[in-house]
């Protein structure tokens, strides 16, 4: 009864997956950007602040830096400086 009760509720149920749009960048990294983040690439590479990038995007400051930290991780750069290059280099903003 309580599975039953699970399920009817929406609980229990599988739960579909969400889709995942991603944009290649680099192609010789070999690293895949979410469309979140390659947005906020863009806006780094703007020359956007982590604050501006929040207010523009309507995220939390927290969010945008873990963006920033997933996005330096996959294209294997240590700042926002070498992340900017890394676009430009790539052609991809």
């Amino acid at each position: 009864m309580a599975d039953a009760m699970k399920q009817a509720a929406g609980r229990g149920a599988p739960r579909a997956k969400r889709p995942t749009h991603q944009h290649e960048v680099g192609a010789a990294a070999g690293t895949e950007l979410s469309v979140r983040e390659f947005g906020v690439l863009r806006l780094i590479c703007e020359g956007l602040r982590d604050k501006e990038i929040s207010a523009r995007l309507g995220i939390a400051l927290p969010t945008v830096k873990v963006h920033n930290r997933k996005i330096f991780k996959k294209l294997g750069v240590d700042s926002r400086v070498n992340a900017v290059l890394f676009a430009h280099k790539q052609g991809v903003v």
